[in-house]
């Protein structure tokens, strides 16, 4: 696929939503080049949201890590997507999650009763676990207790916000709550439920929101920027919306053909990375 200059590919369509690591930042720091291209965007009018697998920060945490730099209400979080259901189907019992404490103000939104999942002496009356992320407990503990609680407990709910199986570092990558997912479903032989990329409902939601901005709106006239083809490409094709990938992240630019071709995603267009 030939490099496309990102601004150029951008300007042909009304809005533009952005995967968040690998594309706008890596680890801690935004990637050069991106303020321009935002700068570029807002002076072309086109609108842009930043759709993150972020299960563990509501969008005030998610923005901050951007220093300002994208206004807290462009942000569209997979955590926001579990909370939206928890307020619609709470769980009838006690929700246990796992993952830093970080996540707390985000469950408070939900209104349900929750508790550290490491915190509980006995499982007992758990009826539902968030996979909040891959940070703040100990793997080998933890998932040990809950595949042996699940076996016992077919009627437990599984809710992993990101499905992402790896994330972009300094180092290269990491192994993401979607990977720790994966092993539990393999393990149990059920699926967890997922509501970051590629499910729908955070594409869905991104699209009500640019609606309500723009007005009549097709998804074809929206573009998703992102690093993988398997969440940021597989989700924009499943709802209609055009993509983008970058090889700023997950994507290894001399891999990109194999992987193409294995999983039959092709996007529709391939920039370097996100800039003016």
């Amino acid at each position: 696929m030939q490099i496309e200059p990102f601004l150029d590919v951008a300007r042909r369509y009304r809005a533009v939503f952005f995967d968040s690591y690998g594309v706008l930042r890596v680890g801690d720091e935004v990637l050069p080049g991106v303020a321009e291209a935002l700068a570029g965007l807002s002076e072309a009018q086109i609108p842009y949201w930043v759709l993150t697998n972020d299960a563990s920060r509501g969008r005030e945490g998610v923005a901050a890590a951007f220093g300002g730099l994208i206004p807290s209400e462009r942000f569209v979080s997979s955590g926001l997507m579990l909370v939206d259901y928890l307020r619609r189907e709470p769980p009838q019992g006690l929700l246990a999650y796992l993952g830093p404490a970080r996540a707390e103000p985000l469950l408070d939104l939900a209104g349900c009763d929750y508790r550290p999942f490491a915190e509980l002496e006995s499982l007992e009356g758990v009826a539902a676990v968030a996979l909040m992320d891959e940070e703040g407990f100990d793997w080998s503990r933890e998932l040990n207790r809950l595949v042996n609680y699940a076996r016992r407990h077919p009627e437990l709910q599984i809710y992993v916000p990101n499905p992402d199986l790896v994330y972009p570092t300094a180092e290269g990558v990491g192994l993401a709550a979607g990977a720790l997912a994966a092993l539990l479903e393999a393990v149990l032989g059920r699926p967890c439920r997922a509501f970051g990329k590629p499910s729908p409902p955070i594409f869905e939601h991104s699209l009500e929101l640019a609606r309500a901005e723009l007005g009549s709106l097709e998804p074809c006239e929206v573009l998703m920027v992102g690093d993988t083809l398997e969440t940021d490409v597989r989700g924009a094709r499943a709802v209609g919306l055009a993509s983008a990938l970058v090889l700023s992240g997950n994507t290894i630019p001399s891999a990109l053909a194999g992987e193409v071709e294995s999983s039959g995603l092709r996007p529709d267009h391939l920039c370097s990375q996100v800039s003016a």
